[in-house]
């Protein structure tokens, strides 16, 4: 914004204004005031990263050259619109529409609509350029920053505030007094430079503890703004005061007190400071600051450059080490798995676990990361058992990952929310379904308004949310969100896209259980013709489990056998008899042919798994249940209740002895069922 010494300014002769124009031109004023003094507090704010939703160093960061192009153009803008509505002529012909005492207030409103338009628009480039790590001097630092805006405000006091904001000739006009032009003075900080109100600037846009691509790019356009406004400035100030203002020139420097001057110089500039010795304190103040500032950033650059180089090549390495070891982990094949005996691979990898919780309990990045790796290490070798442990063991951690990020870098910070969804996405796979609800909600909304509705991230994060809903039993909302999701996926993704079609398997599955069977089946057929271009997809599995559930529950069995019949076939194929999802469809397979009044040929179908499901996953695991459960009633209908009832008593006693009660409780159901010898088979349908 213009600062120096106001110049008066002619107009064609007008008639005498009425009241309302007097009034409304008064009323401009001041409305026009209050906006720039927000506008002005805003401004401090975005510069200094604080109060404000949006900063120079706030957002992910997105593509670097667009993002410099955006924030160049408005950098560009500012100082296009301070040029031209600072051009004389354009003054003097602004004042043909408008009265003369509203000029200034629209060049400032002018100014705060292209201000907030930056706020708005800036691009985030929160790329670290140097960041000042000692108490002290951040502390410089931020001194210097409020020294810097202070020095803005105060100037503006020292000429004319209300004038160089507008307010002073509103108020004049709206009391039918004449604007007189100020007149030419030096006093306050105007003795030692000519700008000092652009010097406030300058130390407040340079002065950053934390030094990011952005606020680095604005200080650099908002300098050269500064520099060509005061050029064209003196012009001005020449045209209006003369040679009054040539003297000026020639004795005071333009920014910096530090400038050259004549050979008299030196004995003027003590004459001077013996006059004036606190003014003079106080400019030698912010100039020593700015150079303590400048020497301690570069002292911070070149330490941080070289820190930057050896931890890079520490980083390479480590990087290169651990990538080694996460594909080591998770190149376990299931095919190659099954039927090897996984026991020494099976310590090796609960040894590592255990270091894991040890040795990097300080590191929860890496140690999540592990333990994950190894979670997933388990479940392809078919130990869903410890690796749903493993799982569990990683939620502190994950907790105090969340905890350290939204502390350091924001809640909404691009990796806080990483780690936000993947921790939500734990608590729903160990049953805290409310808790991870309300914190993929958080996460969504927070995805949604920094990178929008249709980026992937934003549409995983809304997948694993509806997921959450459904296990919350708040399902409307979970339908509701699985169709938009589906539609900004098929948009952005394609409609055969594996992440479209989970998503169309999900919201199928949920509108069978929500007895809308007609959609439900037809979004499944749907997705099942999308996915015959990928047919060894285990997705594809999923898809003819879901509808061969919805067939079920419309009563229709002979259909659905085929489906289920053909998921089991093909998970085992691809991941083999023993893996937990076959061991699932192995169950569903099962009941589908107890409900077909096939007992003879769910027997062996169920028997087989059962054994292969007590091997991996226990006694009291769900699948191993399901899996005993159905066997045991075959045998009931087939007149074998004895054998039933063991192969049930094994089962109810582990989950006694574990104090499984939901468990327990659904086997002594079924064992009344049997000893009734009078129970019809329940219908069955696939689980999950």
């Amino acid at each position: 914004m213009s600062d120096g010494m106001l110049i008066s300014r002619d107009a064609a002769t007008r008639p005498a204004p009425s009241t309302l124009e007097r009034t409304l031109v008064g009323s401009y004023g001041v409305l026009v005031y209050v906006v720039c003094l927000a506008v002005f507090v805003s401004l401090a704010a975005f510069c200094g990263g604080f109060l404000v939703p949006m900063h120079t160093a706030s957002g992910p960061a997105g593509p670097v050259l667009p993002a410099i192009a955006i924030n160049l153009s408005l950098i560009l803008l500012f100082g296009v619109q301070h040029a031209v509505m600072g051009w004389r002529g354009l003054k003097v012909w602004i004042t043909r529409f408008i009265p003369v005492a509203a000029e200034r207030s629209t060049f400032v409103l002018a100014t705060c609509c292209v201000l907030m338009a930056m706020f708005a628009l800036w691009q985030p480039m929160p790329q670290h350029v140097w960041s000042v790590s000692s108490p002290i001097a951040r502390a410089i630092v931020w001194t210097v920053f409020a020294a810097g805006w202070l020095l803005v405000l105060g100037s503006s006091f020292v000429i004319s505030h209300y004038d160089l904001l507008g307010l002073r000739q509103a108020v004049l006009h709206l009391l039918a007094r004449k604007a007189d032009p100020i007149a030419f003075r030096v006093s306050g900080p105007y003795r030692f430079v000519r700008h000092p109100l652009m010097l406030g600037f300058l130390l407040a846009f340079w002065s950053a503890p934390t030094m990011t691509a952005g606020r680095l790019l604005f200080a650099l356009g908002m300098t050269a703004s500064i520099l060509a406004g005061v050029a064209m400035e003196e012009r001005d100030l020449i045209r209006a005061f003369g040679e009054q203002y040539r003297q000026y020139r020639c004795h005071v420097p333009s920014i910096l007190p530090l400038e050259a001057g004549p050979q008299s110089r030196r004995y003027r500039l003590k004459k001077l400071i013996r006059r004036h010795p606190i003014e003079s304190a106080a400019i030698a103040l912010a100039a020593a600051s700015l150079v303590l500032l400048a020497a301690v950033s570069i002292f911070v650059a070149s330490e941080q450059a070289s820190q930057r180089a050896r931890l890079g090549a520490q980083t390479v390495r480590s990087d290169a080490a651990a990538d080694f070891a996460r594909s080591v982990l998770e190149s376990v094949d299931p095919a190659i798995a099954r039927g090897q005996d996984t026991a020494l691979l099976r310590q090796i990898l609960d040894d590592a676990a255990t270091r894991v919780t040890t040795e990097l309990a300080d590191h929860p990045e890496a140690a999540v990361d592990m333990l994950m790796t190894l979670g997933l290490a388990h479940w392809r070798i078919s130990d869903l058992a410890r690796a749903e442990t493993l799982l569990a063991s990683a939620r502190p951690l994950f907790e105090r990952l969340y905890e350290r990020r939204s502390r350091r870098l924001g809640p909404t910070h691009e990796d806080t929310l990483t780690v936000a969804n993947n921790l939500a996405v734990l608590l729903s796979d160990i049953g805290h379904d409310g808790h991870a609800a309300a914190m993929l909600g958080t996460v969504y909304e927070a995805q949604r308004a920094g990178l929008g509705v249709d980026h992937p991230r934003s549409l995983a994060t809304a997948h694993n949310l509806a997921g959450a809903l459904d296990e919350a039993d708040d399902r409307a909302r979970a339908i509701s969100l699985l169709e938009e999701t589906i539609e900004h996926k098929s948009r952005v993704l394609g409609p055969s896209h594996p992440s479209t079609l989970l998503s169309m398997s999900a919201l199928g599955s949920l509108l069978s259980r929500e007895g809308r069977s007609e959609e439900a089946e037809a979004m499944l057929r749907r997705a099942l013709t999308a996915s015959e271009a990928t047919p060894d997809d285990p997705r594809r599995a999923g898809l003819l489990n879901s509808l061969g559930g919805v067939l079920l529950r419309q009563g229709r069995h002979f259909e659905a056998e085929p489906f289920v019949r053909e998921a089991f076939e093909l998970m085992t194929s691809l991941a083999g008899p023993d893996h937990p999802h076959a061991l699932q469809l192995a169950a569903n397979l099962a009941s589908v042919l107890l409900t077909l009044d096939r007992p003879a040929d769910a027997r062996p179908v169920a028997h087989d798994a059962h054994a292969r499901a007590i091997e991996r996953l226990g006694l009291t695991h769900r699948t191993s249940i399901d899996l005993c459960v159905h066997p045991a009633r075959a045998l009931a209908h087939s007149g074998e209740a004895d054998e039933a009832r063991a192969l049930l008593s094994r089962h109810r006693d582990a989950c006694q002895s574990d104090a499984l009660t939901d468990q327990h409780a659904r086997i002594e159901k079924v064992m009344h069922e049997i000893e009734a010898l009078s129970a019809p088979i329940e219908p069955g349908e696939p689980h999950g």
